[in-house]
């Protein structure tokens, strides 16, 4: 049976001290008391056994009626209960008064003046000299309270405890899938830079001039394929043109033929009538002169 068992936590009326009391009790509190028929077996076991953590145990040997010590009048031990019906009564009042006459001081000049003495913060004053305030959990963290008869105060406290894990774990899962995603993004970012390590010039990369060069290309591909068009266009009626040139010229020659041909008739017309008038003209002399008897 360990002393906490035996132990009430606080007299009702001095929970303000319940804290104080854990601290000071605590490493003593979960120490093992072995009755003296039982002494060598525990002894041998906890000596062939490894228990991979620390354990403490009493011998607690059949012993007289004896007078505890004289306790200061605000001593500590003043503020705690024993199970009465308990076979181990008076070796723990004799342990705690010996061993844990702590006065509860209210105040610092108090605290200061005594030779033992603890603080409802839990600071301790041991042999005058020996100062301690341990404060690596809160004074009042009922999750490490190990004193007094039922722990139900200790289950609702852990119980507290496993919902405000229960709460950060989820918080922290959540963190974790966020920052994950975020390491994911970042290596794919960085395995583009990877990828871009591979070009030595920008103009490997400079994927708008491209783009740009290929519009204006396009753009001139269109204006070709319409100065083409018209120039398919005016070649086909240069073409036409050219062919009613050469059916002009034809007919110019056929007119100049023509015109030359009916000079040609006109002259030769004029010769005859030339040759006419001149014949006529003689006829003319000739019958004048038949009229004057001087042609027979």
């Amino acid at each position: 049976m360990t002393v906490f068992d035996l132990l009430k936590q606080i007299t009702d009326g001095e929970r303000a001290w319940e804290g104080a009391a854990e601290r000071l009790l605590h490493a003593f509190g979960l120490s093992l008391l072995v009755p003296e028929v039982y002494y060598a077996q525990v002894a041998a076991w906890a000596e062939r056994t490894h228990l991979g953590a620390r354990f403490v145990y009493y011998r607690v040997r059949p012993q007289a009626a004896s007078q505890p010590p004289t306790l200061h009048p605000q001593s500590l031990v003043h503020r705690l209960a024993i199970e009465p019906a308990s076979p181990f009564y008076s070796w723990i009042a004799y342990e705690l008064a010996r061993r844990f006459d702590y006065a509860c001081c209210e105040n610092m000049d108090q605290f200061r003046r005594e030779q033992r003495a603890i603080t409802r913060n839990g600071q301790l004053k041991a042999g005058g000299e020996r100062h301690e305030k341990d404060d690596r959990r809160t004074i009042d963290d009922r999750t490490s309270y190990v004193l007094g008869w039922s722990n139900d105060a200790k289950i609702a406290a852990l119980a507290r405890q496993e919902r405000d894990l229960a709460t950060r774990i989820s918080a922290h899962a959540a963190q974790i899938v966020t920052l994950k995603r975020e390491v994911e993004d970042d290596n794919k970012v960085y395995g583009l830079w990877q990828q871009l390590a591979v070009y030595v010039h920008f103009a490997e990369l400079d994927w708008k001039s491209l783009v740009a060069s290929i519009d204006r290309l396009e753009r001139e591909q269109e204006e070709l394929a319409a100065a083409s068009a018209l120039l398919r266009t005016l070649q086909e009626q240069l073409r036409a043109l050219g062919a009613a040139q050469v059916a002009l010229d034809a007919d110019h020659a056929a007119a100049a033929a023509l015109l030359a041909t009916l000079v040609e008739k006109l002259r030769t017309a004029r010769e005859q009538l030339a040759q006419c008038d001149v014949l006529a003209a003689a006829d003319e002399t000739i019958r004048a002169l038949r009229g004057v008897g001087c042609v027979a």
